[in-house]
């Protein structure tokens, strides 16, 4: 498991994370110690520390004349996530009074980070997810953000149907071991380039390269057509 990565999506830095990891492992060490056995440079691991303090990741001891670092139990990790949630449900009611919702309108987004972005939008949405042409390859393209995904939608208890190509049996079988998911293939000659995924009043349409592209259109008239012809596929794919 990369643990590393999992940090920074929790919002800790590249650093942070560096730091804290080295701490778990090697236990109070000195500002030289955490220079010499992590990649942080030494210039830098002040203002890392001073923010892994702030954080409450980590604390300062005193031993005589030296000062030493400790990391705090992995559980103080929950408490980040708490308070932005805090500050979230405080914060949504007067985002939410200034918005000013437009019906059928579309957004654009490039790369493996936007594609993240949608997937976090459909959690938010706690709709049932519908989603086709999706290629055997999508789970290396996001690395192990899939996982994270799936986990926050089995506890939101978020169904989701998915119809691969038919290269991808052997994601499907492990697919509908998930709760709250059931998964098929189509033909080959129904194989295309790009998925479209559907949910609320939304349609996304994803577009595989190197640089995958994302256009997510907002339009309860189009989603509802969309559904239509999910159900079409859906009747005609095979376990």
């Amino acid at each position: 498991m990369d643990v590393l990565w999992y940090l920074n999506e929790l919002g800790l830095s590249k650093n942070e994370s560096e730091l804290y990891v080295v701490l778990l492992e090697r236990g109070r060490s000195t500002i030289a110690e955490l220079a010499t056995h992590s990649k942080v440079h030494r210039v830098n691991i002040y203002d890392v520390v001073k923010s892994l303090k702030k954080e409450g990741l980590i604390t300062e001891i005193n031993i005589g004349k030296k000062k030493l670092y400790l990391a705090e139990s992995p559980d103080s990790l929950k408490n980040i996530i708490q308070q932005k949630e805090s500050i979230l449900e405080e914060l949504l009611p007067v985002l939410k009074s200034k918005y000013n919702k437009v019906e059928n309108h579309a957004l654009v987004f490039e790369g493996v980070d936007g594609i993240k972005r949608i997937f976090e939008d459909m959690l938010a949405t706690n709709r049932e997810i519908r989603a086709f042409g999706i290629p055997r390859e999508l789970p290396e393209k996001l690395g192990g953000y899939l996982n994270v995904f799936h986990r926050k939608r089995i506890e939101k208890e978020i169904k989701i149907r998915h119809i691969y190509n038919e290269n991808a049996r052997k994601r499907i079988k492990y697919l509908n071991k998930l709760k709250y998911s059931q998964a098929r293939y189509l033909p080959p000659e129904f194989t295309v380039p790009a998925t479209t995924v559907i949910y609320g009043d939304k349609v996304v349409l994803w577009v595989w390269s190197d640089n995958p592209f994302s256009v997510v259109i907002e339009s309860s008239k189009m989603a509802e057509a969309y559904i239509v012809y999910f159900e079409f596929l859906w009747k005609i794919a095979k376990h």
